[in-house]
């Protein structure tokens, strides 16, 4: 069977059996009054959370997997596949969460990205975490003056 299937591979070397979507144009670069571009905006959004929701449900398999492997010595074998699915839940929730129901969820997922990166810049700290912003990051950050110090 496989000598007889081996020219057909030969000659198709090139397929991809996970069907790959060009990415379209953020929301960012709609116009208000673009219909079309704020639809497929919303539609990429939503192809974006569905693979990351099969991201995190992965991460929770791999957990589990590592826990019923491991049973009484998980705490300690397993910490690395728990802090990855920690992140990953905080990165998803930092993306997704508190939308709720809304018609063009891309455009709010945007304004709330957009809210959360001002008040870090405002505040100097990381909004997840509460870690310091990076260095090249505090160029960004206002700073604050007094008197003379601000000429």
């Amino acid at each position: 069977l496989r000598a007889a299937t081996a020219p057909f591979r030969e000659k198709n070397k090139s397929v991809y059996y996970h069907r790959q979507f060009k990415r379209v144009t953020p929301i960012e670069d709609c116009e208000e009054d673009d219909a079309l571009c704020i639809f497929e905006a919303d539609f990429q959004y939503n192809r974006d959370r569905t693979v990351d929701e099969e991201i995190l449900a992965m991460l929770r398999q791999r957990v589990l997997e590592c826990a019923i492997y491991y049973q009484q010595d998980e705490q300690h074998r397993c910490k690395k596949e728990k802090d990855d699915l920690h992140t990953s839940e905080t990165n998803y929730f930092a993306k997704y969460g508190d939308l709720g129901i809304r018609v063009h969820k891309s455009l709010y997922a945007f304004r709330k990205q957009q809210h959360r990166m001002i008040w870090e810049r405002r505040n100097g700290k990381s909004l997840l975490d509460g870690s310091p912003l990076a260095k090249e990051d505090e160029a960004l950050v206002p700073r604050t003056c007094s008197g003379d110090d601000c000429l």
